[in-house]
């Protein structure tokens, strides 16, 4: 029943002017509209692109989504935990590395599905949706996104892709979106490429 969401999109659902970028950062840093609102990332990692997003569009609250478990394991990308997290607990590491934002940064630990709807309706100007990538997954997230997003805020998937080559592994991410667009009221602004095609894509509600 689903399968024709993997790539047949009615061209409405696509603006005219829907922008493509070399990178998720030239994404990012295109979104000027958004500097200094409320933004959040779910999935948030070793907090390198949280890093970028504070830095480019210095919101002024920034909520990260995320387990927070990490450091449980022997590595990550190849870099040892231990080393990664500089011997703390991944919760830890990551308040550490943004103590000095103070308040306008927000650890929620958790899973998106219970942490996300804590926060009220129409809250975030942006969120970036970085987490569980198998459709089940993403779907719960971008159900709870919709909701959780201002009437002109923006959604960002990350890895836009079918099948993780790296890991070996069906993705959810295309079917979610695309699902997102055809059966709701979104439409795609922006798709930014990735040099192993871990690509993003930004929608918006249609005007």
């Amino acid at each position: 029943m689903h399968q024709f969401v993997y790539c047949e999109l009615k061209s409405e659902r696509v603006r005219a002017d829907a922008r493509l970028f070399a990178n998720r950062y030239d994404l990012v840093s295109s979104m000027t509209e958004l500097r200094g609102g409320v933004i959040a990332e779910v999935g948030v990692a070793n907090g390198e692109f949280s890093n970028f997003i504070l830095r480019t569009l210095e919101p002024s609250k920034f909520v990260a989504f995320d387990t927070f478990g990490m450091h449980q394991y022997p590595s990550c990308w190849g870099i040892p935990t231990e080393v990664m997290f500089k011997g703390m607990t991944h919760l830890d590491f990551y308040k550490d590395r943004f103590g000095a934002y103070g308040d306008r940064v927000v650890a929620e630990q958790g899973l998106s599905y219970d942490t996300v709807p804590r926060y009220p309706d129409h809250f975030f100007d942006m969120m970036y949706i970085d987490a569980g990538h198998d459709y089940e997954d993403v779907a719960r997230d971008a159900s709870i996104a919709i909701r959780k997003t201002k009437p002109n805020g923006t959604i960002v998937f990350n890895d836009y892709i079918m099948y993780s080559h790296l890991s070996n592994e069906p993705y959810g991410v295309i079917r979610a979106v695309n699902e997102l667009l055809v059966e709701h009221d979104w439409q795609i602004v922006g798709f930014a490429l990735h040099r192993d095609m871990y690509c993003d894509v930004a929608v918006k509600r249609r005007v």
